[in-house]
């Protein structure tokens, strides 16, 4: 009788154990998404939050010519804010300032004016401007993330809309 009265006790106990197991690793999970969610939850800067505007009002520029629908442009505010904001703290990250990016996008467009073009117009405007190999990778990366975002904005647009973007955008838009 004892030893019956010991397995169901040792029973009872490893069951408690396993459900107090559970249970915690429950709590830690919920307490890394937590966590996760609270790193996202940065606090900006002046200065950050003063190029997020900057960067905000540009991306939604390039949307005007498509008439968005109030909807849309809702849409168009919550997911280019999340990523105008990631960009902006990969750049501040890689210590990309934004006079950098004036000097990149000047060198950039006089190249090109003057009738250049290729790959290597771009790796040239980015020296000019001071980057380092590393800034430029962060800024490309930052770049083609943010294009990802707009792409993913666009499949919410209708064909019209889309046709009446500049033919720079719709490129974009329809490449991988």
């Amino acid at each position: 009788m004892k030893k019956i009265l010991s397995r169901v006790a040792l029973g009872l106990l490893l069951s408690s154990l396993g459900s107090f197991a559970s249970a915690q690793s429950a709590a830690s999970a919920t307490t890394t998404t937590q966590v996760a969610a609270t790193a996202k939850a940065v606090t900006l800067t002046a200065e950050q939050e003063k190029q997020v505007k900057a960067m905000l009002k540009q991306t939604m520029k390039g949307f005007e010519d498509a008439s968005l629908t109030a909807e849309q442009e809702k849409k168009a505010d919550e997911l280019f804010s999340k990523g105008v904001k990631e960009v902006v703290l990969k750049r501040d990250a890689a210590k990309i300032t934004p006079d950098m990016v004036k000097k990149q996008t000047a060198a950039l467009k006089e190249a090109r004016d003057s009738g250049k073009k290729g790959k290597g117009v771009a790796d040239e405007a980015f020296k000019s401007a001071g980057f380092s190999d590393e800034q430029t990778k962060v800024f490309k990366e930052a770049q083609e993330m943010m294009n990802r975002v707009k792409r993913e904005f666009a499949k919410g647009l209708k064909e019209e809309q889309i046709k009446k973007l500049p033919e720079q955008m719709q490129k974009m838009l329809k490449s991988n």
